[in-house]
């Protein structure tokens, strides 16, 4: 085999990796154990980063998963940062095995250290069932036989996910349960949770389509990604608002949170000014709400620091 066979073979699966799908994932999860330490928890570095290891492959897993899963939808669709598969396997199929092996060792890893981490520090029961779960939610998101993605189950699936797994996780490893303090911002982050979906789907909205996958915009058109989006960082905002109003003085700050919510919905407001048919136009505007959104949790993540 020629060093050029494996040279593009290697950087394949780097782009089979898609590194950038880890990092909301990484605030999230840093996002909820902060929650539990400002609440209460004590800050354990070790409870810390045996609780990401089993996030962190769990998580890994999806792209691999996905990728493999979603080959005939992405043959129709063209791949960008946050869309569109990573087109890894189109140019390399021989590697479409190797994506499936790795995404199921990434789940045996991450069960495996789900283990280990109850044995350890003994959370909650619900803890193992909480990991199983989150393995389970990513892999068929794609696979079969339940293929949420393809059955108009995606968008609840991944604000589930986003919303309740990867915080849960963090403010779960830190305090050892899921209690008020958690449950509270719940909706708020499933609202948010939503934006993101939404916003990965939009340019990808006719090769969806061909490729067989029933999401929202696939059903209704994509002339409602922009509205949907807006409504659901709308949303979001109100529940903070809300949490402002009925306890000014608590410890998360939901003012502070009420604040740093006006990056997302100003991304939502400009959202709706674009035509959706224009890809390009799109594909940047998915861009801006990805960036607002990242830069909303980290603000977040930033905030709560200062508190400790």
């Amino acid at each position: 085999m020629n060093n050029g066979l494996l040279e593009g073979r290697a950087r394949a699966f780097l782009r089979l990796c898609r590194p950038q799908f880890l990092v909301p994932g990484l605030i999230l999860y840093v996002l909820g154990f902060l929650l539990a330490v400002i609440l209460g928890s004590v800050a354990d570095m070790g409870r810390f980063l045996w609780g990401y290891l089993v996030f962190f492959l769990a998580h890994f897993s999806l792209t691999f998963s996905n990728d493999y899963f979603d080959q005939d939808a992405d043959d129709h669709n063209i791949p960008t940062p946050l869309s569109g598969g990573s087109g890894a396997l189109r140019q390399c199929p021989e590697l479409a095995r190797v994506a499936l092996w790795t995404s199921l060792l990434l789940i045996l890893g991450s069960l495996i250290a789900a283990v280990g981490f109850q044995m350890r520090y003994q959370p909650d029961w619900y803890f193992l069932p909480f990991v199983i779960t989150g393995n389970l939610l990513g892999f068929f998101y794609t696979a079969p036989p339940l293929r949420l993605a393809y059955r108009g189950l995606g968008e609840i699936s991944t604000m589930f996910a986003a919303g309740i797994i990867m915080p849960g996780m963090g403010y779960m490893c830190a305090q050892g349960f899921l209690d008020l303090g958690f449950l509270l911002l719940t909706p708020v982050f499933l609202a948010y949770g939503a934006f993101f979906i939404l916003s990965v789907e939009m340019p990808d909205v006719e090769g969806d389509r061909a490729g067989g996958k029933r999401n929202l915009l696939v059903r209704y058109g994509p002339d409602k990604g922009p509205l949907v989006s807006l409504l659901s960082v709308l949303t979001g905002s109100g529940l903070l608002a809300a949490l402002t109003l009925w306890d000014p003085s608590g410890a998360p700050g939901y003012a502070w949170l009420l604040l740093f919510s006006v990056l997302p919905l100003s991304a939502g407001l400009i959202g709706t000014l674009v035509d959706p048919l224009d890809r390009e136009k799109v594909i940047g505007q998915v861009q801006l709400n990805f960036a607002s959104l990242i830069i909303f949790l980290l603000l977040i993540n930033g905030y709560f620091l200062s508190l400790l």
